[in-house]
């Protein structure tokens, strides 16, 4: 498969975020690692992406409001 959109993945757990991208880029999808959901909101407003997966349960911005927000 070739490189397709961006798919930002949002965890606070930085194994499962890395674990993530690595299948994800393995796959062949362009894959952008975010800590923290007010870092995802600050960079859906700067640039769109074509998918967003997110932890639900995160210490600043839930996984929710993150995916409201996209």
């Amino acid at each position: 498969m070739g490189t397709t959109g961006e798919i930002l993945v949002v965890d606070d757990d930085a194994r499962m975020r890395e674990l993530i991208v690595k299948v994800l880029a393995r796959e062949g999808y362009s894959v952008r690692p975010l800590p923290r959901g007010q870092v995802v909101l600050q960079t859906l407003e700067e640039e769109p992406a074509d998918l967003v997966i997110s932890d639900i349960r995160m210490p600043d911005v839930g996984g929710v409001d993150v995916l409201r927000a996209a």
